[in-house]
């Protein structure tokens, strides 16, 4: 870092009563204005009492500050080059750069490698990230010019002079010596008078009575006025901010204020609260600015025994991307946020994401690997009803909310290089605490109660960047609010005017409405579940009353109200003859006996839910879960506590209290995503819109019946398997995951009952209930997958257990032993053992074993799944003859199981779809081994051009031709070959605003059209022929 003092030119052009560290700071707080000042100081201070030559003056009588001289450098006059600065190398200023650039557009100007931090004398940190090469700079003394040459200077960017700074080590090798200085001084006499305690003679000129005043006043004690306006102008540096956002600033605090008066706020008060806005408008900013971190101590970050630096791969942008990318590093660097470190050891990709705003961007950092290397600092959350308590007694109210909160928090130099972010430019270091990091958010707590400590709790409640004020009187409030802004201007902590409410008398805070009344939940929580549309059949019924009872403790007289219910439920359950609910899902409640008691009953059950406290107060020691679900159309989330330890319990003993309720309808595009994107959409949604509750150091747990979304949001999994678009629309919300701790279970279907609530018949109906219809015959087709057949009855260990009890007593196997562990017999390689004719027993395993997730396994699979658990001595000869008597397996006629078929896609016009396949040929004299053959949906029209290979490159050739003389096709059918299923030909697809058809693997049959032209191609003889004619 170099060291930037100043001379003595600068020192002694500070006003008159500036105190010693006033003036140390002075240039670097002053500006450009401050500047010229110094200028005009300097020619009236340092001129001689005689009338003489100035001291400064060079050598044709240009006047100069002691320390300067006049330069030319590359043809260009400097002003001002300081010789006794103690700078340790050589500066130019970002003006005299831009002048030498305007007179020679060829100067050596370029980028360090690594840029250098210049801190003058109590003045702030300088980046200096460019370096000039100065061919020759001549230096005016009286015997003649002395010449520099190929002086290398870094460039002062907040240097507005045309000023040259000779370092140290140039002036060192000029034969300047601080040492041999004094030493010549002590030479010539011990002791030295600085004049300023000599009395002024009588006749002494009035220009030497006037300077020794001035040299007397820099020793006089100031008043205290004088010493607070020079501290204040002195050593807190203003930048001036941009006008555009200074004038957005203002507009935000006139509607502010506009909307305090329409909540009640008094003239008084007006008055009184835009005085203090205008006294501390720089608390507040609407963009980026030269603001240094919050004033309390930086986040140092431990990491675990035995980490080690994790470096992610460079990745590839779109072109809208990388220029966000270089706007938003750019935005960064200016405000000295993060610093360029391509030496880093630690790296993470960052994420550009949509925002909500058509076009807008948003990047994000994907910490998860540095997350799992570091230790959580512990620091306790407020407990949200206890904190509440404190605001019994007041009756107006006020909120603020950080600006950027996460960028204004320190970060310890030590640790920042554990967040650098790899762009395709390079890699960024952080200089401030980034959001999504394990600490980040225990730490924002810890930094603000440290910087409200003596408010909190006492008319200020503060949850991360979220600042509540009360108070009884509006008063008392206004007091509040200007010690509030006090403390964010003593600690350097900037407000968003757009988000903050000055004046109300109810306020939303933390999802509850907290006013004079008291503190209640936001109703909007639980509309969804009291405004339920009636239960159609006897399953929704099911749901509702287990819904309900979950929350029985907080309804009084519960099993009155809901004894009609429970009553036709039992008789929809003896009709069916099950209590599942898919069976229930058939069974109506017209024919269930509902009539106008049970209608009461479900009236007054909600009437109880609705004047009951619908939501818990969130409690820090407790566990937090998420439960979500979606169907075809609507998704549901409910939050909900239990006590510690309850997660260990069975899930029907588990004590839930509901937190929030979250429910909506896809629409539009959503409508048609595949049912994964719809249940991990309705966790992500659920997590954003309830971030205050789940953003949280214990973390929360997600439950949800989606099995894959274990895997695709666990950033430990593998990959789940889906195709391409799904998995980066599921990656981007999983990195918006990134700053919670969490952790994903599967729950049944069975159990979700407060997602499913919410997503399948919780939502509103548009359409009106079905009529109910008389069928002759219903046809029932049994699905491929018996596993995902909801009355599959699978074998549990106590009927293991069981089937081995009965053969046990008849006769005990030599190699069998009891496992006490698992309560079963097993073999003596750990395998469970099933008695040899426990045929149902056996069946049922040979069912699980061979219907996989994707498809029905062979043969060697089948028998591989069932081995690595079971044993029976007849096993190989059962699985063989049951997979060979498997219908579906029949049916297929091929090793490989197929996909389902999907839609065949049909031309309705000529070059409307364009069908393409490669086929093998044996190799023509010419070199030539294949036939791309191009087949036109409607009019059937085929051409089939020869290449020496199958890759994208004669793909690509073939199809511009192709689109040369007939048209842009805009639907292409082919396989999945890595010949056109890759960037050359996915960009052509995107150039065209195609859409590229892949069939499934292993059915050539989905893309018929083109394998019947490959049928003919060989069958005739003529094909030994050289097809180089082609």
């Amino acid at each position: 870092m170099l060291k930037m003092c100043f001379s003595r030119a600068q020192c002694a052009s500070l006003p008159a009563r500036a105190t010693r560290r006033g003036r140390e700071a002075y240039r670097g707080s002053a500006g450009k204005e401050a500047s010229k000042n110094q200028r005009l100081h300097t020619k009236k201070l340092h001129a001689p009492p005689d009338g003489g030559v100035p001291s400064g003056s060079s050598s044709e009588g240009t006047p100069t500050a002691p320390g300067h001289v006049i330069a030319v450098a590359d043809g260009l006059e400097v002003t001002a080059t300081l010789l006794d600065s103690g700078s340790d190398d050589t500066l130019i200023s970002r003006a005299a750069v831009e002048a030498l650039l305007k007179l020679d557009p060829g100067l050596d100007l370029r980028d360090a490698p690594t840029p250098a931090y210049g801190k003058p004398v109590g003045g702030q940190l300088v980046v200096l990230s460019r370096v000039a090469l100065i061919r020759k700079v001549s230096l005016a003394t009286s015997a003649g010019p002395l010449v520099l040459r190929n002086l290398r200077c870094w460039v002062d960017e907040t240097d507005e002079e045309l000023n040259i700074t000779i370092g140290r080590p140039m002036m060192e090798r000029l034969g300047y010596s601080v040492d041999a200085f004094l030493v010549a001084a002590l030479t010539k006499q011990p002791e030295y008078d600085g004049g300023g305690g000599a009395p002024l003679s009588p006749d002494s000129s009035p220009m030497l009575k006037m300077q020794r005043l001035q040299y007397q006043a820099c020793y006089d004690p100031p008043s205290s006025s004088e010493a607070t306006a020079l501290e204040d102008f002195a050593l807190t540096p203003k930048f001036e901010s941009d006008d555009v956002a200074s004038q957005r600033v203002q507009e935000l605090f006139v509607k502010g204020l506009k909307e305090a008066v329409a909540r009640g706020l008094s003239e008084r008060g007006l008055l009184r609260m835009k005085a203090s806005l205008d006294k501390y408008t720089d608390n507040f900013r609407v963009q980026f600015g030269l603001d240094p971190p919050v004033k309390v101590a930086p986040l140092k970050v431990r990491l675990k025994p035995g980490a080690t630096p994790v470096k992610c791969k460079a990745r590839r942008y779109p072109l809208l991307h990388r220029i966000f990318l270089d706007a938003h590093v750019k935005e960064l660097l200016d405000a000295l946020l993060i610093r360029e470190n391509n030496r880093s050891r630690w790296c993470s990709p960052p994420r550009i994401v949509p925002k909500k705003d058509m076009g807008d961007l948003r990047m994000t950092i994907d910490d998860r690997a540095v997350n799992a290397c570091t230790e959580a600092m512990p620091f306790p959350m407020p407990q949200l009803e206890v904190v509440i308590t404190h605001v019994e007694g007041a009756t107006v109210f006020f909120s603020c909310d950080w600006f950027k909160g996460y960028w204004q928090l320190p970060l310890d130099p030590e640790s920042q290089e554990l967040y650098t972010l790899m762009t395709h430019r390079g890699m960024y270091t952080p200089l401030r605490d980034p959001m999504g990091a394990t600490d980040s958010v225990a730490f924002c707590q810890q930094a603000v109660e440290e910087i409200f400590r003596d408010e909190i709790n006492r008319g200020v409640l503060a949850w991360l960047d979220d600042l509540l004020g009360y108070a009884a009187t509006e008063a008392e409030l206004c007091d509040l609010f200007d010690r509030v802004m006090q403390k964010c201007a003593d600690y350097g902590l900037k407000l968003h005017p757009g988000k903050c409410v000055f004046f109300t008398k109810s306020i939303k805070w933390c999802g509850r409405v907290i006013s004079a009344a008291g503190v209640t939940h936001c109703p909007d929580r639980i509309q969804g579940l009291v405004d339920m549309a009636p239960p159609i059949t006897a399953a929704d019924l099911q749901q509702l009353l287990c819904a309900a009872n979950w929350m029985r403790t907080s309804i009084p007289e519960y099993a009155n109200i809901t004894g009609p219910l429970y009553k036709t439920l039992e008789v929809a359950m003896k009709i069916t003859g099950s209590r599942k609910k898919s069976k229930l899902q058939k069974t109506k409640l017209d024919e269930c006996q509902w009539g106008q008691e049970e209608t009461a009953s479900l009236n007054n059950l909600k009437d109880a839910l609705a004047r009951i406290t619908p939501l818990a107060h969130p409690r820090a020691d407790w566990d937090v879960c998420l439960f979500t679900d979606a169907s075809a159309e609507y998704w549901g989330a409910v939050a909900t506590q239990i006590p510690p330890g309850d997660l260990e319990k069975p899930r029907g003993e588990q004590r839930h209290e509901p937190l929030a309720f979250l429910s909506g309808k896809f629409v539009g595009a959503a409508s048609r995503w595949a049912i994964v994107e719809k249940e991990a959409f309705a966790i992500v949604e659920a997590c954003q819109r309830l971030d205050y509750l789940l953003l949280r150091p214990g973390g929360f747990t997600i439950f949800t019946d989606h099995r894959n979304l274990i895997y695709i949001f666990n950033p430990y999994a593998v990959d789940a398997g889906i195709h391409r678009y799904q998995a980066d629309k599921l990656q981007r919300w999983a990195l918006g995951l990134s700053c919670f701790n969490y952790e994903i279970e599967h729950v049944s279907g069975e159990e979700n009952v407060w997602g499913d609530l919410l997503s399948r018949w919780g939502a509103p109906r548009d359409d009106p209930p079905p009529s109910t219809l008389q069928l002759r015959q219903l046809a029932v087709v049994d699905q491929v997958a018996p596993l995902q057949q909801p009355d599959f009855e699978w074998p549990t260990p106590t009927e293991i257990r069981h089937v081995q009890d009965e053969a046990i007593a008849l006769r005990v196997p030599d190699d069998v032993t009891l496992d006490s562990e698992r309560d079963l017999y097993v073999t003596n390689t750990g395998k469970v053992w099933l008695p040899p004719d426990a045929g149902d027993l056996h069946q049922r395993v040979c069912v699980i074993g061979h219907a996989g997730a994707s498809g029905h396994r062979g043969i060697k699979a089948t028998l591989h799944m069932i081995k690595e658990v079971f044993y029976w001595p007849t096993m190989s000869t059962d699985v063989e003859a049951f997979i060979r008597g498997c219908i579906h397996c029949l049916s297929t006629g091929n090793s490989r199981e197929p996909r389902p078929f999907g839609p065949t896609l049909r031309a309705t016009q000529p070059n409307e779809v364009l069908h393409f396949d490669f086929l093998s040929l044996p190799a023509s004299s010419t070199g030539l081994h294949y036939v791309l053959v191009l087949k036109d949906g409607m009019s059937g029209y085929t051409e089939l051009v020869g290449c020496p290979a199958a890759t994208a490159d004669e793909a690509l050739s073939a199809l511009v031709d192709w689109f040369k003389r007939f048209g842009i096709v805009y639907r292409w059918v082919s396989d999945q070959g890595t010949h056109f299923k890759n960037q050359l030909i996915g960009s052509l697809r995107r150039l065209f605003g195609a859409q590229h058809h892949f069939v499934t693997a292993y059915c050539p049959w989905a893309n018929g059209s083109v394998e019947v032209v490959n049928r003919l191609v060989l069958t005739p003889p003529s094909l030994r022929l050289d097809i180089s004619s082609m």
